[in-house]
C-alpha cells in the first residue's frame, strides 16, 4: 500500500466516524423528540380532562382554553378565542382582572386568589374563583 492510499483510508475511516457520530446523535434526537411529544400527549390530556377550567390569556385574546373553561362560560372554545376572555367577565371586575394580569406579567407581587363575577347566558352573574399563576413557556399548549 502507497502512502497516499494509507491517507485515503485514514480520511475514509475518520469520515465514517463521524457518519457514525452523527447517527447516534441523530437516533438520540429523534428519541427525545417521541419522549417529549408523549409527555406533551400526557400533559394534554391532563389539562383537557381537568376539573377546573384553564385558560391562557395574551393580551386581551385567549389563545388557549380548556374544555371546562368553556363549559364554565357558556361559550364553545371557538368563541372564546374569538371574543377574548374578558367578554364574560362583570364589567365592574374587568380593570382590577386585566390590572392584576399586567402587574404579574410585570413581576409584581399581586395576590394569586380573588373572585370574580361572570355573566353567563342567559344574563346570569355568577361568582367565581380564580387562581391565577405565571407560566412564560406556555409553548406546549398551543392548540
Amino acid at each position: 500500500m502507497t502512502e497516499n492510499e494509507a491517507r485515503l483510508l485514514a480520511v475514509i475511516g475518520g469520515q465514517e466516524e463521524k457518519q457514525r457520530r452523527l447517527t447516534d446523535q441523530l437516533d438520540s434526537a429523534q428519541a427525545t423528540v417521541l419522549a417529549l411529544q408523549r409527555s406533551l400527549e400526557h400533559y394534554r390530556a391532563v389539562v383537557e380532562h381537568a376539573d377546573e377550567g384553564m385558560i391562557v390569556p395574551k393580551d386581551e385574546h385567549i389563545v388557549y382554553a380548556n374544555a371546562r373553561a368553556a363549559e364554565i362560560s357558556g361559550m364553545a372554545l371557538d368563541e372564546m378565542r374569538q371574543v377574548g376572555f374578558l367578554h364574560r367577565i362583570h364589567p365592574d371586575d374587568q380593570a382590577m382582572v386585566l390590572d392584576r394580569l399586567r402587574r404579574r406579567l410585570a413581576g409584581e407581587a399581586v395576590p394569586s386568589r380573588y373572585e370574580l363575577r361572570l355573566l353567563v347566558p342567559p344574563g346570569v352573574v355568577r361568582w367565581r374563583n380564580v387562581k391565577q399563576f405565571l407560566r412564560t413557556r406556555w409553548w406546549a399548549l398551543r392548540s
